[in-house]
This record gives structure tokens, C-alpha cells and sequence, in this order.
């Protein structure tokens, strides 16, 4: 949190700077038609968004403040699009958040001017003016006090966590309290500010609900007394004489405790009423014969509908300009997405954007709370939720720097999905933007909560781009090593050099020997060999050196590593067309490798036991049945995931089938379901290359005429040679010229 020091500090360089240029702005002072209020400093353009549901409520307009506005207080004068003076009030003020204030509606005009000239005095809105500004509710989290309420009700200035939201209820209570919109737990004092209007004045019932907390609520100033008139729904209320027209209605409610309002969806007060002529069907029919009092109505009031509470309009700041011509940067950003799992401390994405008036050119820097510092329009930052934050955002042109501070409470409603690719990729580059901005080693990055590092593990995809991953194992491994455990390293690892390798070989393999490094157990090491050797063969296309690699490290033992070794070698033979010592390798590592059942991957077993029925370890180990229904189990399920866009789950998935079945490569449609992951990859080298050993090594296959088209397809697509392919695709349809897929060949050429 930026210290209250720095904020205040902030606020004195801002009035240094502007009366330090007062001879620069009366030089370059501007038609007084196009700068209405001579001795206003700022004027804000605003953008009509709604119009008031009766002329009355006027626009509800907000405006950050953060150090920006003039002190000690201020008047506001607003003009129409043509020019015609509207009156404008001060509804409440929070120097270290926003201006809240009403203006008079203007038909026909989608602009509102606003200018801010410096007063001892605010000119406040009270229930004498012209205005009925309505449905504003104004929340106080710092206690839970009637006297703190009744503070609202005084306007102008309120404290530093005071806030402001047009609402006035829920679409089944149109005039209620839910709780503090923003997110903040309890304690909090609620002020609510409406005017309604019925279409039956006169003497009319008016029944509160409390469910939670204490309340009084006054119309037209005067206070009502509660009391049970008669046992019916709404039956306990006080007699009010509703006047034609607006009525001024206000909700003082007070909450104690500490729990989170968003774990009650009840709501804390709502309010019902009876109006003089009201029917039975509205007042929810007649009691039947079986009820007490029967005849009469089933409840004693109803709920005050929408239509009967007047709504204000609402505008949005478009820009800000200074009389002095010093640029303003006005802070926007949409509501942030939540990653939120199970006990874990929920993470916001927000994204910040600094906007200028036309013409002007500044620079920005958003100073974070830890600190940091980054430049630029846009920000996009992760924070920890349900806690308060300051951010700052500086302005610099060659008239000076001017900041801004911008205080928010981490909260958000807007869904967010770990099944999203959208939303994965949101996660990412919000990462990116974090880390490639914090210092390295930064005890800022230390600190941060499981979450994000769960969060980095959670949103991982094969075709990411690896900047992020990149970043991070430059700058701040120390901090990955502290927070993750050692698989959840290797994977960020392999999926970095997978992608590193598709992007420039040569920086994977540097990246694998700086793994290697580090690598402290044997196994770890093997595996970053194998992935060298990948390098060369798939990528770089290197086939003696990949087999030089793989043969200084085979071993005689068949473990995890040295199955993938020897898997490798066969890939090699199958590159160079030899079937047979490519099949021998398969079989070799096919044959030393039992399926148990606690072995692979759960998806595989839970596939094939209800398909093979009762059987036992050792059967399972050896029936053929077995292998070929894992095949097939696999080879849906991957397709199943990728439909899903679950690549990283398709990618293990063929992990374990390759290591499980080899054979597969050469005798089922294991190559091209791997073509399939690695196009999802935007990775097509290696598949490439054996789908294409594979239509030229491998006769009489039944996947072949499939495996021949989705080679054509691929390469065409990322940009091979068409010779090259032409070439490939005429020795293809003459090994398939007595299938139906060498018309389906011809037609490809053609269109090349």
C-alpha cells in the first residue's frame, strides 16, 4: 500500500504545479468559447451512457479524484452539448477516491461538460433544489453505526473508504439492500438515497423487512415507527401520506461482524408497501376458508416496483483537461476476471488503461503497491482479492508529471473459467506483464501467495507462448524453486523447451544444457538428454547426432528414461526407413513393459477395465485384448480432449501410450493423433516428418490413406514447398492408386 505520506505528498506537488504555471495557462489561454469557466482549472468531458427515468433525477455522475481535484472544496458548473447551463451539486466527496454529484438532465445531448473551480465551500445538494437524484446507495466499511449513516445523509466530504453505487435493489426486491456491492465484509453503515412515485398516492402502508442488521428509514424527512398492525406478511409498518410525484425515501442500515457479504445471498432490508387502492391480486389474492381472516387479502403488502422508483442517468468520463494544458491521464479498466479454487486465496486479473484527450501526448508509469514501476498505456496486474490497494498512475509531458492515485477494494463477480482458453491466456499475459516488470530476485515476487504459482501450473498449455516461461527461468528461479515443487518444475521445463524448440532450436538446446546443470538426480538428467536428442531429430532434423546423443546414454536397464530412449531410436530408424530395426525397438520396449494396473494413466485404465471385465494383474499384463482396446481407448480420448481444447491433457495422454504401446506408431493411428496435438500445438515439424516416414516406410496399413491426406493437408498449410509436396503427394497416390483416397490426392494437387 502506498504510504499515506506519499499520497499527501502527491497532492501538494499537484496545486505547486498549477500555481507555479499560472502565467503559462493566462499565455496560452483558449477561446473563452471552447473554455467555459475562466477560473476553472479542469473540465471533465462526460458521455451520456442512460437518461433519467423521470427528468427530475438528473445524471449520477463519478469522478476520480486521487490527489486530482482542487482543495479545499470546489464548485461545479456543467454545460449541455450546446452550451446551455445545467445545475450540478455535490452529493459526497472522498478526496482519496471519487467526486459523486447529480446534474440536471438535458434532453437531446449525448456530452456533458463539467468544469471545477476551487472554493472554501461545496455547493451540496439538498432536497430544496429541483433535483431528485435517486437510487444512489452509499456505503461506509469502516463501522456499524446509525451516527455513520446519518454522516452520509449530511453530504459533502466523507472518509477516506466512504463509496457510492447506483442501485437500488434486486429484480426481486427493486428497492433493498444486498450488502457492500464492492466486496468489503462486514462491519459496514449503509445510506440509501431514493425517490419514488406511485401511481396511487395517499395514505399508504409501508412494511420494512430487516433480515439482517438494524434499520430506520425516513420519506419526505420524516422518520417512520414500525409496529405489528395486523399478523400478515407486511403486517408490521407505519402509515405514510405518499404525495404526487417524487417522494424522498432513505434507508439507514447498519451491520455489524466480519463475515463476507457474498456468503449470504439474502440481502440485509427490502421495503413493501400498501397503496391506498391496492387489489387483491396484487396483494397476492384472497385467503381461503381454511386460513384466519379468511376473505381478506393473503398478504398486507407488496413489493415497490421498479417502475415506481425513479432511476437518475449515468454518464461516463470520456477525458480530462487542465486550463494549463498539462496532460491528464484519466484511469479506466474493466471489471477484473477471478481464479478462484477451493481454500485458495482468490487472484484478479485487472487491466488499467491511461487515456488522453485528443491531440495530447504524454508518457505514463503505474507505480503498484509493492512499488514497482511500469511504463506504458496499459496495465495489466495480478492482486490478491478482498484486500484494499492503491495504485498511481504518473503523467509526464514537458510541462511536469502529475499524479494520480486510484484506491480499489479486490473484488469481482465476472466468471472466469479454467476451461477457458481465453481465460488461461488472460492469466498468462497478465503474468508476463508482472514479471517481466518486477526486478529480479524481487522479494515483491517472493512474496507472492500459492495461488499464483498454482494458478501458472493450472493455465499451462503445450502452445503457449514460452516468453512467460522464459522470463521467469531468467529471472526469478530462485522464486519458482521456492514455491513449486520439483515435477511441477520439470513440467514448466519440457513444456518451455518443446516450445523453445519450435520457435529456435538452437536457444532450446542451450536451455536444456542450463537445465541439465542443475538437474540433481539421474533420471531428471536422462530425461533433458532424450529431449536433446529430440531437438536434433525432429527439429533440426540432425539424425546421426540425435542416435549419438541417445547411445551415450543407453543403459541396460529399462526404466522410464531408457523405454523413451530406445523409443527414440527406433523413431530414428523409422526416419531413415528401416521398418524392421524401428519395429525392433518398439517390440523391445513393448515387451519389457508390464501394464499394471496403478501404471499410466488413470484416464487409460478407467477406459479399459469395464471393457476387458474381471481379470487379473498378470492377465492384464499379457492378453493382447488389452493392447488393443487401450489403443483405441486412447486414440478417442485424445481426440475427445482436443476437442474439448484439453491440449495438455491430450499431450499426456499420448505420453503414456506411447511409452505403453510403441508399436502403435507403425500398427494403429498413434502418429496421427500426435499430427492432430501438435497442429492444435502450432508445432507441425515433428509430426510432419513422421507422418511422412511413416507413408513411405509403412505398407498395407489401414491408417495409411488417412495418414496420407492429413501429411498433404499440414504441410500445405504451414507453407512447405509445394514442389516438396507435390512431389511426396505423386509417390502417394501411386502407393494408393486402387484406393478412393488417390482421387482425393489428384484434387489436392490440382488445387495447389
Amino acid at each position: 500500500m502506498i504510504a499515506a505520506y506519499r499520497k499527501r505528498s502527491v497532492r501538494i506537488s499537484i496545486l505547486s504545479m498549477m500555481i507555479a504555471l499560472f502565467p503559462l495557462f493566462i499565455c496560452a489561454e483558449e477561446d473563452e468559447r471552447t473554455w467555459r469557466v475562466a477560473q476553472a482549472p479542469l473540465r471533465f468531458s462526460l458521455q451520456v451512457d442512460r437518461s433519467p427515468t423521470h427528468p427530475s433525477a438528473g445524471y449520477f455522475v463519478e469522478i476520480l479524484d486521487g490527489g486530482l481535484l482542487p482543495e479545499p472544496a470546489f464548485r461545479t458548473y456543467a454545460f449541455s452539448e450546446n452550451g446551455t447551463p445545467l445545475d450540478s451539486y455535490v452529493l459526497w466527496h472522498n478526496p482519496e477516491g471519487k467526486l459523486a454529484l447529480v446534474i440536471e438532465y438535458a434532453e437531446n445531448t449525448s456530452q456533458i461538460e463539467l468544469y471545477l473551480q476551487q472554493a472554501q465551500q461545496y455547493r451540496l445538494w439538498s432536497t430544496t433544489t429541483d433535483l431528485t437524484p435517486s437510487g444512489i446507495l452509499v456505503t461506509d466499511p469502516t463501522t456499524a453505526s446509525f451516527d455513520a449513516a446519518a454522516d452520509l445523509a449530511q453530504f459533502g466530504r466523507v472518509n477516506h473508504r466512504v463509496h457510492y453505487l447506483q442501485k437500488a435493489g434486486v429484480r426481486r426486491a427493486p428497492l433493498s439492500i444486498g450488502g457492500d456491492e464492492t466486496g468489503r465484509p462486514r462491519p459496514a453503515s449503509f445510506y440509501h438515497l431514493v425517490h419514488v412515485v406511485s401511481q396511487d398516492p395517499g395514505r399508504t402502508w409501508i412494511a420494512p423487512f430487516i433480515l439482517e442488521g438494524d434499520s430506520y428509514i425516513r420519506v419526505n424527512r420524516q422518520r417512520l415507527s414500525p409496529y405489528e398492525r395486523i399478523e400478515k406478511w407486511g403486517g408490521t409498518g407505519d402509515w405514510v401520506d405518499i404525495q404526487e410525484g417524487p417522494n424522498l425515501l432513505e434507508i439507514f442500515h447498519t451491520v455489524p461482524g466480519e463475515r463476507p457479504f457474498y456468503e449470504d445471498t439474502r440481502g440485509l432490508v427490502y421495503l413493501t408497501w400498501r397503496t391506498p387502492n391496492a387489489t387483491m391480486e396484487e396483494l397476492g389474492g384472497v385467503r381461503s376458508d381454511e386460513l384466519p381472516m379468511a376473505g381478506t387479502s393473503r398478504m398486507e403488502t407488496r413489493v415497490i416496483r421498479e417502475n415506481e422508483i425513479m432511476q437518475s442517468g449515468h454518464t461516463s468520463v470520456a477525458h480530462i483537461t487542465a486550463r494549463n494544458h498539462i496532460p491528464i491521464g484519466l484511469i479506466q479498466y474493466e471489471e477484473p476476471r477471478v481464479f478462484w479454487v477451493e481454500e485458495e486465496v482468490p487472484l484478479l486479473i485487472y487491466h488499467f488503461e491511461a487515456r488522453l484527450p485528443p491531440g495530447q501526448q504524454a508518457d505514463f508509469t503505474w507505480v503498484l503497491p509493492d512499488g514497482t514501476r511500469q511504463a506504458g498505456k496499459r496495465l495489466k496486474w495480478i492482486f490478491p482479492a478482498l484486500q484494499e490497494y492503491t495504485i498511481q498512475l504518473q503523467t509526464t509531458s514537458a510541462r511536469g508529471t502529475l499524479s494520480q492515485d486510484y484506491v480499489f477494494f479486490g473484488f469481482s463477480t465476472r466468471e472466469t473459467r479454467l476451461d477457458r482458453s481465453s481465460d488461461l491466456q488472460a492469466f498468462r499475459a497478465a503474468l508476463l506483464n508482472m514479471v517481466t516488470n518486477i526486478p529480479a530476485e524481487s522479494e515483491a515476487i517472493f512474496a507472492w501467495p500459492a495461488s499464483i504459482w498454482r494458478n501458472l501450473i493450472r493455465t499451462l498449455e503445450p502452445q503457449q507462448d514460452p516468453m512467460l516461461l522464459e522470463v521467469l527461468f531468467t529471472y526469478h528461479e530462485n522464486a519458482m524453486a521456492e514455491h513449486l515443487s520439483e515435477p511441477e518444475m520439470h513440467a514448466l521445463q519440457d513444456v518451455f523447451i518443446e516450445r523453445k524448440a519450435a520457435i529456435n532450436p538452437e536457444h532450446a538446446l542451450r536451455w536444456i544444457r542450463r537445465f541439465g546443470r542443475s538437474a540433481e538426480d539421474e533420471t531428471r538428467r536422462d530425461m533433458l538428454t532424450i529431449q536433446m536428442a529430440e531437438v536434433y531429430l525432429f527439429y533440426l532434423h540432425d539424425l546421426d547426432r540425435a542416435e549419438e546423443i541417445l547411445r551415450d546414454s543407453e543403459r541396460a536397464r529399462l526404466d522410464t528414461p531408457q523405454r523413451l530412449l530406445r523409443i527414440r531410436l527406433g523413431d530414428i530408424a523409422l526416419l531413415r526407413g528401416d521398418l524392421n530395426l524401428a519395429t525392433r525397438y518398439y517390440a523391445e520396449v513393448q515387451n519389457h513393459t508390464r501394464m499394471r494396473r496403478a501404471e499410466g494413466n488413470p484416464l487409460l485404465q478407467e477406459a479399459i477395465r469395464p471393457l476387458l471385465g474381471p481379470a487379473t494383474e498378470q492377465e492384464l499384463s499379457h492378453d493382447w485384448r488389452v493392447r488393443a482396446v487401450v489403443e483405441t481407448a486412447a486414440s478417442e480420448s485424445v481426440q475427445s480432449l482436443l476437442a474439448q481444447d484439453y491440449v495438455w491433457e491430450a499431450r499426456e495422454m499420448l505420453y503414456e501410450w506411447e511409452r505403453h504401446i510403441p508399436l502403435s506408431k507403425i500398427s494403429g493411428d498413434f502418429l496421427l493423433r500426435k499430427a492432430q496435438l501438435y497442429a492444435r500445438m502450432q508445432n507441425p515439424i515433428p509430426a510432419i516428418r513422421m507422418l511422412r516416414a511413416f507413408c513411405t516406410t509403412v505398407e498395407g496399413s489401414n491408417y495409411l490413406p488417412e495418414a496420407a491426406m492429413m501429411l498433404l493437408e499440414m504441410m500445405r498449410t504451414h507453407d512447405w514447398p509445394h514442389d516438396e509436396i507435390r512431389e511426396i503427394g505423386e509417390k502417394l497416390q501411386d502407393q494408393l492408386a486402387f484406393h478412393p483416397v488417390a482421387s482425393e490426392i489428384q484434387d489436392f494437387l490440382e488445387s495447389l
